[in-house]
């Protein structure tokens, strides 16, 4: 006698059973830096609600050799800011970590956004970046005066007042503001001319509006504005922060929140359009912050009063200390993340 098949109710009653198979907590990979194992105080409600949200994040250290980096189902840049310091080194690991595991925002998003190149990227699609003047690595290369290395024209323009930087490069490091009263001491030309050997240099005017009036960091997640900050420093004077350095003791953070002025937030808007066009992203990425400040140089930018001063897509300071709410908006997208893309990586 044949064994007889199920019916049909107990068919649906089966599949509708639980199952006690244990359902995987997904791991995240909290990437920061030694200096911060545990994570900047600014990001401790993001932990708190990755975890409100199902998931086990974990702090880990980029450049430490015993992390087993393909046990984690994501791993999320946040505090990595001591990389500059460690280029070669840090350009390596992402080759690597991206074999292993899934990676937010993704290491080609990241290696573009890594050289201060990607404003000129940005000015092809007709936003409006600080002018930036950039110098290719010349380990001969001589400063025979501040005019000569800037141009006439262009040191003329800038009013002998500019700021000269690495083009990778993060917490001030190795940035000078040279004034007009020490534009072309031996001092300012054998800090140039040494830098330009060294490294990829950029150069941009020194813009007292940008300073007085504040700047605005706009973040978007997932190209859609979350929340924004408008930064003062207290003393009236440039500041040259590091990520962990934005708090009451040297700026003023003031939240705009909801009601940031329209002009600005369609002005960020469009620069989330501009990188998603100029990467050929089919989605924009998890988190994106814009810095924005009203230039007050026409004579230079005569489009519009607003310039993007950076566009921050590896490790930027998202404010999370300032908006509550955004961790949890932060937190819910990662999980979708998880959710939409198949296991491995």
């Amino acid at each position: 006698r044949k064994p007889r098949g199920l019916r049909a109710s107990e068919r649906s009653r089966l599949a509708s059973a639980p199952s006690h198979r244990p359902i995987m907590t997904k791991k995240i990979a909290l990437l920061t830096s030694a200096d911060f194992p545990n994570g900047p105080s600014s990001d401790a409600s993001l932990a708190e609600e990755l975890s409100n949200a199902g998931m086990e994040p974990h702090y880990v250290i980029w450049n430490d050799p015993n992390v087993a980096w393909e046990s984690f189902d994501l791993m999320l840049f946040r505090s990595p800011w001591d990389y500059h310091r460690h280029f070669d080194a840090f350009m390596s690991f992402l080759d690597a970590v991206d074999k292993k595991t899934k990676v937010l925002n993704s290491v080609p998003v990241v290696k573009w956004n890594i050289h201060k190149g990607y404003l000129a990227d940005l000015q092809q699609q007709g936003i409006d970046v600080i002018p930036t003047a950039f110098f290719p690595k010349d380990e001969s290369f001589i400063v025979a005066s501040m005019d000569a290395f800037l141009g006439p024209e262009r040191a003329a323009s800038w009013r002998r007042d500019i700021v000269v930087k690495p083009s990778v490069s993060a917490d001030g490091y190795r940035t000078v503001h040279i004034a007009p009263e020490d534009w072309n001491t031996p001092e300012t030309r054998e800090f140039v001319q040494n830098l330009v050997r060294e490294r990829d240099v950029m150069v941009q005017p020194y813009l007292t509006a940008g300073v007085q009036h504040g700047e605005y960091a706009l973040m978007f997640f997932r190209g859609e504005y979350s929340h924004c900050i408008r930064k003062r420093p207290h003393n009236g004077k440039q500041h040259l922060p590091s990520p962990s350095s934005y708090s009451s003791d040297s700026l003023s953070l003031q939240l705009i929140g909801g009601a940031a002025d329209q002009d600005v937030l369609n002005f960020g808007a469009r620069v989330v359009r501009a990188v998603r066009d100029v990467l050929h992203l089919s989605e924009d990425t998890l988190y994106c912050r814009v810095d924005v400040f009203q230039h007050g140089r026409p004579d230079l930018l005569p489009d519009s009063p607003l310039c993007v001063s950076e566009v921050e897509l590896i490790e930027p300071q998202l404010f999370f200390n300032v908006e509550p709410a955004s961790s949890a908006r932060f937190a819910r997208l990662v999980a979708e993340f998880l959710s939409s893309k198949p296991d491995g990586v």
